[in-house]
């Protein structure tokens, strides 16, 4: 999913978490509100409910909270550096803490190699003046990978991670003025390199994925050329030339690329207006091309999809416009043939399902807020203020399949706060150091 992001957790020993009578109580009221509230707001198609708080924890939002299907891991700062905390996301159980010297990233969850990846020795980048980039940027020199069950390192590698695979992981070194000097392929199981390449001369890249899995990289050089190397093992498959441009932030220059099938995507940004090309991605041929004085194309389910001109249109990877309709101010692609149109992080927000294929919109719209989610599967939450009670938060669960939408419950007024969701768990930060854990069925 693309767009945004998040996100952090005790208990005493001798309580479980939600299994007090005083958390019984609540557990009680939540309940019996919901179906109040689910009778009163008669837009909502009444259906199984239920929503249990079940832990809190305490929790800095430098770095957000990282879920898992069954753990939330938190950061906190320390006069050392960071220290990460795993729990167990249905029940609060802490599995581990430990302390890291120094700054860390974003963490990567490696789930099949039974990993946690922690980008670590954070450096910031001192701008010269004059200097186009708004913001310094950052990256870290090395990563280490942690035991998600005990928190035990398991080895340390150079660079920090591209892209995590099933058993495998890109990984990135940085020079020191923060531009990328060398891609590695390294094996999770232990960390040793599989193959490299330098980067120096490299303006750009791209993954090529089937099944989920990357299947081969593809490079361009400042100068316009391309490569495509096979991921498994770094062998070089195909060499061409393209028109590109190098990126230039003071005078709009920029460009993107990316890969949808067996096409390669290449935006062109420059001071007038937007030049777009396709190209085979095995001879890196171009296949089509639009151009616009706005808007470029993004993946759309199996389309690519654009808002020019003051139309969003989407085209099929061999050119042929499918479908268009009046535009929009964002899209977000929720998986399968599905994106939601018109979600811009307010709670009267009123977001739009679109089935891809045909560009007909899905069931009818629910009013509130999208909860961030990185696997969105069959459906999404959104968060809404009741007007009954008063300061309390509606729970409204939306089926991506067929667009029908649900009050599952409600919890504590919600406005401001930060949510993200896994499965069936809703995670709130309220405040500065505290993180919330629900369970929303």
């Amino acid at each position: 999913m693309t767009i945004i992001e998040l996100g952090e957790a005790t208990w005493s020993a001798a309580e479980s978490p939600g299994q007090s009578p005083r958390e019984r109580r609540v557990v009680a009221i939540v309940l019996l509100t919901a179906v109040c509230l689910a009778a009163l707001v008669a837009s909502e198609r009444p259906a199984p409910m239920g929503v249990r708080p079940l832990w809190s924890a305490p929790g800095t939002s430098e770095n957000g909270t990282i879920l898992t299907h069954d753990a939330a891991y938190l950061q906190e700062r320390t006069r050392d550096g960071t220290r990460v905390t795993a729990y167990e996301l249905a029940t609060g159980h802490q599995r581990w803490s430990r302390d890291l010297t120094g700054s860390i990233g974003y963490l990567y969850p490696a789930d099949e190699a039974g990993l946690l990846l922690a980008p670590a020795d954070r450096q910031i980048v001192v701008l010269g003046p004059g200097s186009p980039e708004p913001i310094a940027p950052e990256f870290h020199r090395d990563t280490v990978a942690l035991d998600p069950l005990t928190g035990a390192e398991r080895w340390r590698a150079d660079g920090e991670p591209m892209i995590v695979d099933r058993t495998t992981a890109m990984m990135v070194d940085y020079a020191e003025e923060g531009l990328p000097r060398r891609m590695r392929v390294i094996a999770l199981s232990d960390g040793h390199t599989l193959w490299s390449m330098a980067t120096r001369d490299i303006d750009a890249q791209t993954l090529a994925m089937a099944d989920g899995r990357p299947t081969a990289l593809i490079t361009v050089a400042k100068d316009g050329t391309t490569s495509t190397y096979r991921y498994a093992d770094g062998v070089r498959t195909g060499r061409a030339r393209i028109p590109w441009v190098p990126a230039k932030r003071d005078n709009g220059y920029f460009n993107d690329i990316f890969v949808a099938g067996d096409k390669a995507v290449v935006n062109h940004a420059t001071p007038n207006g937007f030049d777009v090309r396709v190209y085979r991605l095995d001879t890196m041929t171009e296949s089509w091309h639009i151009a616009s004085e706005d808007g470029y194309l993004v993946p759309c389910g199996t389309l690519l999809c654009a808002s020019m001109n003051g139309v969003l249109a989407a085209w099929d990877l061999d050119g042929v416009k499918r479908w268009e309709m009046p535009a929009v101010d964002s899209l977000w692609p929720v998986g399968g043939n599905r994106i939601v149109l018109g979600s811009n992080g307010g709670t009267n927000d009123t977001p739009i399902l679109i089935d891809t294929t045909t560009g007909r919109r899905v069931g009818d719209s629910p009013t509130g807020y999208m909860v961030w989610t990185n696997e969105p599967a069959d459906s999404i939450l959104l968060l809404r203020a009741a007007t009954s009670p008063a300061n309390r938060t509606a729970i409204i669960r939306w089926d991506l399949r067929t667009g029908r939408h649900y009050v599952v419950g409600m919890i504590d007024r919600s406005a401001g706060v930060e949510c993200q969701s896994v499965g069936n768990y809703l995670v709130c930060r309220r405040g500065p150091d505290t993180v919330e854990v629900t369970a929303v069925r």
